[in-house]
């Protein structure tokens, strides 16, 4: 259950080190006690893609990491860097009812941008979205014929 508002936080860093996720997804992991709190929580940083190593990299460079060696990472690693007792900002986005603490910006499974051919498929395969009119070669006066009076009718 989420024990912190959503939210950003100041956190302070109590320990670190790399992981994988049940499926085996790998990560490097930040473990921070927002202030205040009686609760530590886990921040993933992702090292499974080149992108997502870019983007741990540069977030741990901005904790004071000199980004290259990341064995020096390892808890206990000598000569290693430790982020233990460091305070950064995070926000709290609660998923599935549980806490999720992030650096700030938009949540990383969020692509900010138009794909007008995503929206088109997800149309087709809902069988929804604006529906066209029916074409038809009837005119209008013939579908919506005006009242005629007694006296007009001929027979």
């Amino acid at each position: 259950m989420a024990g912190y508002d959503e939210g950003t936080h100041q956190c302070t860093v109590v320990s670190q080190g790399f992981g994988n996720t049940k499926k085996g997804t790998e990560y490097f992991a930040l473990i921070v006690r927002p202030n205040g709190g009686d609760f530590e929580r886990e921040v993933s940083l992702w090292v499974n893609s080149d992108p997502n190593i870019e983007r741990t990299r540069s977030r741990l460079m901005s904790l004071g990491w000199d980004g290259e060696d990341w064995t020096a990472l390892n808890p206990g690693a000598p000569d290693g860097h430790s982020f233990a007792g460091i305070c950064v900002m995070l926000v709290n986005r609660h998923r599935e009812g549980f806490d999720n603490f992030d650096f700030p910006g938009p949540p990383p499974t969020v692509r900010v941008g138009k794909d007008d051919e995503l929206a088109k498929k997800l149309n087709r395969l809902t069988k929804s979205g604006k529906k066209k009119p029916a074409v038809t070669n009837v005119s209008p006066a013939v579908t919506n014929p005006s009242p005629v009076s007694d006296e007009e009718v001929p027979f």
